[in-house]
């Protein structure tokens, strides 16, 4: 989150999805929908482990990079242990294959893992989600390219939100 808004408010990017409600000096907000984060971990860790050792010392979390906050807003919330061990695995698909081969568990999107459940190929560790308000955040001036943008960035959101 702090790294989207320092790069808007330098203008060094136009625009970027984040959990803020509120605009940026400079940019205006738009609601895209929730992303709902589902805790889950390949089941030969979970046999390895057994039931209900998902959280504290138990097994590793696996974080995006040092500043995702993900894992630890939802152990607060389920007042869960923290995670001692974390991995970090900065690739939104590297991050899905770091759980598939049971480097630890985490939190990922529900429309990026939503096969690999049904197939079994991670399972669920938690009964429930974490579910973050995402906006898209833009600068204020309006252009033909940034509304093209803007458009595309909304018809995606409508798109996962079906998912």
């Amino acid at each position: 989150e702090a790294i989207s808004h320092r790069l808007l408010r330098s203008g060094e990017v136009i625009g970027a999805v984040t959990t803020w409600e509120s605009p940026i000096a400079g940019c205006r907000a738009t609601p895209l929908g929730d992303m709902h984060y589902i805790p889950v971990a390949a089941p030969g860790l979970a046999a390895r482990l057994g039931a209900g050792q998902w959280f504290g010392a138990d097994a590793a979390a696996i974080y995006y990079d040092p500043d995702d906050k993900l894992i630890d807003r939802f152990v607060a919330t389920e007042r869960l242990p923290s995670p001692e061990r974390r991995h970090l695995i900065p690739s939104s698909q590297g991050y899905v294959s770091a759980l598939l081969v049971g480097l630890g568990w985490g939190l990922a999107p529900r429309p990026q893992i939503v096969d690999r459940l049904a197939e079994g190929s991670l399972i669920r560790v938690h009964h429930h989600d974490l579910t973050e308000a995402l906006n898209w955040q833009c600068g204020s001036l309006r252009s033909r390219r940034l509304d093209r943008l803007t458009a595309a960035v909304e018809s995606a959101a409508a798109d996962l939100d079906s998912t």
